[in-house]
């Protein structure tokens, strides 16, 4: 199973416009995860973590080397990459295409479990249109607020 999704760069900006109320404009993807999760990379050489389930930015490393290091410790790999639940999925029947990620029906923000049952395949581009949008509305919502979403073409 892929536990990562390989892109364009040239596609960074557009992929990134829906999270610009949290991502600095110059950083850059080094790697997406089939959950839709970025790895970013900023200007002074960090990496972050963008959960896009949860609406986190995380620093994880001062530079790619270090972040390397740190995905090689399994536990690391295993909490921001979700092999477990990606292969869970896949046996399920669940398979990304091609530009896809595994997108949260309920985002885990708003109380949605990590099982396949709550996952589906959607494209790269409107999972993080849609978990940007949604993590912006509630990002300063105290816990345990209800949400109401209405859904309109």
């Amino acid at each position: 199973m892929l536990i990562t999704n390989p892109i364009d760069k040239r596609e960074a900006p557009a992929l990134l416009q829906a999270w610009h109320w949290l991502v600095e404009q110059e950083a850059t993807i080094l790697v997406v995860s089939v959950f839709g999760d970025l790895f970013l990379q900023y200007p002074n050489e960090s990496v972050y973590w963008l959960d896009t389930g949860t609406g986190d930015l995380t620093r994880l490393a001062a530079n790619v080397a270090e972040f390397q290091a740190l995905l090689q410790q399994p536990e690391n790999a295993a909490y921001w990459l979700l092999p477990d639940l990606a292969n869970e999925a896949q046996q399920t029947g669940l398979a990304p295409g091609p530009h896809e990620v595994y997108s949260f029906i309920l985002l885990p923000v708003l109380g949605g479990e990590y099982t396949p049952e709550n996952l589906r395949p959607t494209h790269l581009q409107a999972h993080l249109n849609l978990t940007g949008v949604l993590n912006e509305q509630i990002r300063n919502l105290p816990d345990g607020t209800k949400v109401t979403f209405q859904v309109t073409e």
